[in-house]
């Protein structure tokens, strides 16, 4: 899915804008549904964002953003000003060597397949 185009989402964080593409926000596999009653399949791509409903003062302003702005930038917190830093992160240097340490979360290299959900 991370081929597949789609919108960029900007995130206005007042100051600072969090952009995030297809590619960066989308599951790395679709989900194929197979309806056999009617018998159709549908192929989806979903994103790794989550849009969370509170009452105000958030309302529906406020989003999960995850592994796909933790893999783009680098986050501090500042618990005694209350305030969060973002800057863009430098990904590792891919090589062939060993690496000097293991990186979780990494897409895999080859593609996964598909996940088959029968309705």
């Amino acid at each position: 899915c991370r081929g597949h185009p789609g919108p960029e989402f900007i995130f206005d964080l007042g100051g600072f804008n969090l952009t995030l593409g297809a590619a960066e926000y989308s599951r790395p596999a679709g989900l194929r549904v197979v309806n056999s009653t009617a018998n159709e399949t549908t192929f989806l791509c979903r994103a790794q964002l989550l849009p969370v409903d509170h009452e105000e003062p958030l309302g529906n302003k406020a989003w999960i953003l995850g592994e796909p702005a933790l893999r783009k930038y680098y986050t501090t917190y500042d618990w005694g000003k209350e305030q969060v830093g973002f800057a863009k992160a430098t990904p590792p240097e891919a090589s062939s060597g060993p690496h000097p340490h293991r990186v979780y979360g990494a897409p895999p290299q080859e593609l996964p397949t598909p996940t088959i959900v029968n309705v």
